[in-house]
């Protein structure tokens, strides 16, 4: 008799979990609240999610960011600013490749998703 507490794994179970670590996540920098801050972080935070890019909010500076994305294995940082910058630009720092780049906001969505395609891309 075995033990009734042993949970058993499909290979479908170890599948998805598996594709649930090839996915990607990025922590999300954001400025002190504003209304127009906070509207900018929902937008993209929910493109973010409707491509399947797991986010993580965070009001730090930019290397308590980095330290935290490096500390948890993550490879992007996106930094949105609340300074003059065009409203859908943001700051896409790429920590493998060691880069940091200002553009749209849909720009960044399509360099994550070229390293981290979504489960379900054809």
């Amino acid at each position: 008799m075995g033990n009734s507490n042993q949970r058993y794994e499909s290979p479908e179970d170890e599948s998805r979990f598996m594709n649930h670590l090839e996915q990607a996540s990025v922590i999300l920098l954001t400025p002190k609240a504003s209304t127009e801050a906070n509207e900018r972080i929902s937008e993209l935070t929910n493109e973010l999610q409707l491509v399947g890019i797991g986010v993580r909010i965070e009001c730090l500076t930019y290397d308590s960011g980095k330290h935290i994305a490096i500390g948890l294995g993550m490879r992007f940082v996106i930094s949105i600013s609340d300074s003059g910058k065009a409203e859908n630009e943001v700051s896409l720092m790429d920590l493998e490749e060691q880069t940091e780049m200002t553009m749209p906001w849909d720009r960044a969505i399509y360099m994550i998703e070229k390293v981290y395609p979504p489960a379900n891309f054809t």
